[in-house]
């Protein structure tokens, strides 16, 4: 298996707690009223929620799998779930900045107008940076040592499921104008 029970504990504790607590403080956006109101009718997780959610995670997954099957063949299986593992956690902390508006790009929003959100998100990659240079934390999260090189890596590889949710945005807002 690609990830561990203690992975998927640490990666809902890590990602989803204080990240959601500062979408939830994100500041409105000055154009929210220029937009037509919801039908009433229409459910909060609509189709198209749905679909951006499934989009994202199939992408993520497809990243994840892809770093654990590459690392796989160069070294062990526990550097393998390590590498997926930290892949994962990266994705979902800087996904959080694409899901601070679901209509909007990431550079609209405004990079610093939440930054309890970048302060959150600092010190979750710094705590999954120090699994890979603390005995006792990897341990407890078993995870190897990984170097450096390979963390800026797997940030940067953590950067593609957020950069394929922007160019989806992107691609409806010009359908929509389109229509």
């Amino acid at each position: 298996a690609p990830l561990l029970p203690i992975h998927l504990l640490w990666i809902n504790l890590v990602t989803d707690g204080l990240p959601a607590l500062c979408l939830a403080t994100d500041p409105i956006d000055r154009d929210v009223m220029k937009r037509p109101p919801r039908p009433s009718s229409e459910q909060i997780m609509n189709s198209g929620f749905l679909g951006t959610m499934l989009f994202s995670g199939v992408i993520e997954a497809g990243v994840a799998f892809a770093v654990f099957l590459s690392v796989l063949k160069t070294g062990g299986v526990d550097m393998a779930r390590t590498h997926a593992f930290t892949v994962v956690v990266f994705s979902e902390l800087l996904r959080s900045f694409g899901n601070r508006d679901a209509q909007k790009p990431l550079w609209q929003n405004g990079l610093f107008t939440n930054i309890p959100l970048i302060m959150v998100v600092l010190f979750s990659i710094g705590l999954q940076g120090m699994s890979h240079h603390n005995d006792l934390w990897g341990r407890f999260l078993k995870s190897e040592s990984v170097p450096l090189g390979d963390s800026v890596r797997l940030l940067g590889l953590g950067l593609i499921p957020l950069f394929c949710l922007e160019v989806l945005k992107i691609v409806r807002v010009k359908y929509r104008r389109f229509r």
